[in-house]
């Protein structure tokens, strides 16, 4: 990623540009995993903490990343009960996020699109920004898009 400085806290890795949700297995979905971070997230909110422009969940064989600014408008609403543990969430607050989410992130297969994933964390925000701009209104399983995402991040470290 090319970041110089990280914490490893309760969110598994932070940096100023990205929170990861990080697993060393494929139990949970997506949706369970961005359930957690946003427990964080929700929780740095309130405390009136820093959000970085991204969060990404990973896992041995799946990633995916979202642009922070996507979540305030739900989290605004504090609709969800937050348990005191983020794995503690109830079958309620992952429908609600999954609802509310499924637009907005854009999936990576690992064992096939590593290196796609691998180029979009080391863009420049404003250009992940864009990417996951044009993105988040297709599919929330965008596997078979990954063509034309690499098509479109080397054409930028080409420039």
């Amino acid at each position: 990623m090319g970041s110089k400085k990280y914490q490893k806290n309760l969110i598994d890795i932070q940096t100023k540009e990205i929170w990861f949700e990080a697993k060393d297995n494929s139990k949970l979905s997506s949706y369970q995993m961005f359930t957690q971070l946003m427990h964080y997230v929700q929780n740095a909110l309130n405390k009136g903490e820093y959000l970085p422009p991204f969060l990404c969940m990973i896992d041995t064989k799946k990633a995916a990343i979202m642009k922070s600014a996507d979540l305030l408008p739900f989290l605004a609403k504090k609709t969800i009960k937050w348990e005191t543990s983020a794995s503690g969430y109830t079958p309620e607050t992952l429908d609600a996020v999954s609802a509310n989410i499924g637009t907005y992130f854009v999936s990576f297969k690992i064992e096939t699109h590593e290196r796609n994933l691998s180029a979009l964390l080391k863009m420049p925000s404003k250009a992940a920004t864009s990417f996951l701009q044009k993105n988040k209104d297709f599919s929330r399983h965008i596997f078979g898009y990954i063509n034309c995402f690499s098509k479109y991040c080397f054409s930028i470290f080409a420039s």
